[in-house]
């Protein structure tokens, strides 16, 4: 059964605003400083485009979002939002100059270092990846751990693996000298890699 979660825009939209209360806005400030004007920005599993819709649209970058979810993809189209479907992991990956990930690593394991440098061969600039290192099941309110619970089934599949900051900043510190930025966040946190297509 697939979670509620990814049924609609409205209901992604809805669930992502309680378990993420303002530290969502937070995250979308911190990208948007991150990312310069004049470019082509790649999201992978941009879900609804919220970054995008709040934010990005009101700037001066060329913006294209990919999803796997046929619904999302439908419902962005009709919003007039630059989408289309793409496989991250097998798929050949469109080209841009800054690449985006966000809240979505923790799906691909153990395979997330592998998938980000596919990202990488596939930005000129850099890869941008925000994640959270708290898990919300863990969260004090019954209810938020209820619906984060209802939130981890993904196309009828449960994804137990999430990262904390150990596990991911180890990743991060993988990459060594490609690593260009990393952020520290109250829930989640943000890290740049080097782009490399040539």
């Amino acid at each position: 059964m697939q979670s509620p979660l990814f049924r609609h825009p409205i209901w992604y939209d809805t669930i992502m605003k309680v378990l993420y209360q303002g530290h969502l806005i937070d995250r979308y400030r911190k990208l948007d400083r991150i990312i310069p004007n004049g470019v082509k920005v790649v999201e992978h599993c941009c879900g609804s485009a919220q970054f995008y819709r709040w934010l990005l649209s009101k700037r001066d970058v060329d913006y294209l979002g990919h999803d796997v979810n046929p619904v999302f993809l439908r419902w962005a189209s009709t919003m007039g939002i630059p989408v289309d479907s793409c496989d991250i992991v097998s798929g050949e990956l469109p080209q841009g100059d800054w690449v985006l990930l966000q809240g979505s690593l923790y799906q691909f394991a153990p395979a997330c270092r592998e998938l980000l440098v596919r990202l990488q061969h596939s930005a000129s600039t850099a890869v941008v990846v925000s994640e959270a290192v708290f898990n919300v099941g863990s969260h004090p309110s019954a209810v938020v751990r209820k619906i984060a619970h209802l939130a981890t089934a993904l196309n009828g599949r449960k994804v137990s693996f999430r990262f904390d900051r150990q596990k991911f900043r180890e990743l991060a510190e993988s990459f060594e000298d490609e690593l260009l930025l990393y952020i520290t966040g109250k829930r989640e946190d943000i890290i740049v890699l080097k782009g490399l297509r040539v």
